[in-house]
């Protein structure tokens, strides 16, 4: 297991690794033949002679067999297939992450991760599911993914929903996050329960009238989200780790074997040194080797809040571009779309890619600001760029390589 030091200094590559966002394949499909179109000509001519290679992601995957037209499926599916030559698929967001918190826990704990084995099962069984699901939609256009789909859109309705319940009262919002963020201040309960329950049906009325008393953020709201706004995404995306972790570690005792809990009790001191979390409860440090496998999962929920003092990356950047799309649009009095938690997604790909190219140009703005933040916390090692257009894409492949593979 690669410290983070090791993990952000490795060999140069000759080839940058490109993702595009679902408006870049979008509007490559648009065309006639998206290999003719200016982005698609570009990415093609760069990988014949090694310059480039391009990457999807599984945020890409699920856009493409949301598409409502058979045909369309079948067009983005097939053009995301060539592009990545039917193997390079990323892992995704919540794989980069769960990474990220395994790379926190052994730089302070070297032997926390006692089988890594587990994590590439898991990732490589992940990655070759997104691929079958692409394959199928290129075949066929993906008849049976019907229900995949509407579970899509609902989700979406329930996340654009939630926002905009924050965007009646922002201050409010605000105000509530920052103080949850400096107080680390979680919560067991369901506080989305009921929307949970709303049919579609009742989730787009009430979205329709909130819609209508959207508000703008105050002065003194504004001032205090740009303020906070790097702690409440530090703290709020790093306990999204447990949700993760539960989510792909779901066989018995998975997790407990990958993780080495006595060796992250053993070495707690040396955590709360470096993050200023407190101490294990006495029921953890008092129990004998053979009862700390069976305390696994609490050990690794106080890892998660010692990891939230110092923010991980991942999550961070996650986090950042929600808040900033909120931001954005609330000085509108507007809420934010459906699709906000796809960007999300797929700004964390900006951990582990070169160049991102989107048409989105409020998703550019807020991917350039966290391309900034990737090249500081790396240290200057992993610098990613955003780009918008063909020619800026074609001149960032053609510069000189100035960044290490983290």
């Amino acid at each position: 297991m690669q410290t983070f030091k090791e993990a952000i200094h490795m060999q140069e590559l000759n080839h940058r690794r490109v993702y595009l966002d679902q408006s870049v394949y979008g509007r490559m499909c648009d065309a006639d033949d998206w290999r003719t179109s200016d982005v698609g000509s570009v990415l093609l001519n760069a990988q014949r002679s090694g310059k480039a290679q391009v990457w999807a992601g599984p945020t890409n995957v699920l856009e493409s067999i949301q598409a409502s037209d058979m045909q369309r499926r079948k067009a983005l599916a097939s053009a995301t297939l060539e592009l990545i030559d039917s193997v390079r698929m990323w892992w995704g967001h919540e794989f980069e992450v769960i990474q990220d918190f395994f790379l926190f826990l052994t730089k302070l704990a070297p032997d926390a991760i006692a089988n890594r084995e587990y994590l590439d099962h898991y990732s490589n069984v992940a990655r070759q599911t997104w691929l079958g699901i692409l394959a199928l939609a290129a075949v066929n256009g993906g008849p049976g993914f019907g229900p995949v789909a509407e579970s899509l859109r609902r989700t979406k309705i329930m996340n654009q929903l939630i926002h905009a319940r924050f965007a009646v009262s922002p201050g409010e919002w605000v105000n509530r996050m920052s103080d949850a963020a400096r107080k680390l201040a979680t919560t067991d309960s369901d506080v989305f329960a009921d929307i949970e329950q709303m049919t579609e049906a009742g989730m787009q009325a009430e979205l329709a009238e909130l819609k209508s008393q959207a508000q703008r953020l105050d002065n003194k709201s504004l001032q205090t989200l740009n303020k906070d706004r790097a702690t409440i995404a530090k703290a709020y995306g790093t306990f999204e780790v447990g949700a993760l972790l539960q989510d792909v570690f779901t066989l018995p005792l998975d997790l407990e074997v990958t993780v080495d809990a006595s060796h992250i009790v053993s070495r707690w001191k040396n955590i709360q040194n470096a993050t200023g979390c407190g101490p294990l409860p006495d029921h953890i440090t008092k129990a004998t080797s053979t009862e700390l496998p069976n305390l696994a999962r609490e050990i690794i929920q106080h890892a998660i809040r010692a990891a939230a003092h110092k923010g991980l990356m991942t999550t961070s950047i996650g986090v950042q571009v929600i808040i900033l799309e909120m931001q954005r649009c609330m000085n509108q009095k507007n809420v934010p779309s459906g699709g906000l938690v796809f960007d999300a997604d797929h700004a964390i790909a900006l951990c582990r890619h070169e160049i991102i190219v989107t048409h989105d140009d409020w998703l550019a703005a807020s991917l350039k600001t966290l391309a900034k933040f990737v090249e500081e916390v790396t240290e200057g090692s992993f610098r990613p760029e955003v780009v918008t257009t063909a020619g800026q894409l074609d001149r960032a492949l053609n510069r000189p390589s100035s960044t290490a593979q983290r």
